[in-house]
């Protein structure tokens, strides 16, 4: 079974500094996502926007693609 980690649950577990996150990229960033990505749920186009919005969602897509991240 697997257990579904709360977004205050997966910042423990990853150790995600959301502060120095958003420091180092000088961009927000939505816990509620991340914590998403690190329980498994797929990354769309619609996430990427959220994360990074002036992100290229065509580029984005092949490099996902190509590193084998669905």
């Amino acid at each position: 079974m697997d257990i579904i980690l709360s977004p205050e649950d997966s910042l423990r577990k990853y150790r995600i500094q959301p502060e120095w996150s958003e420091s180092y990229y000088d961009l927000p960033i939505c816990l509620e996502i991340v914590s998403r990505i690190f329980n498994g749920v797929p990354i769309h186009a619609q996430v990427i926007s959220v994360l990074h919005p002036q992100r290229d969602l065509t580029e984005a897509m092949k490099e996902l693609k190509q590193l084998g991240i669905r």
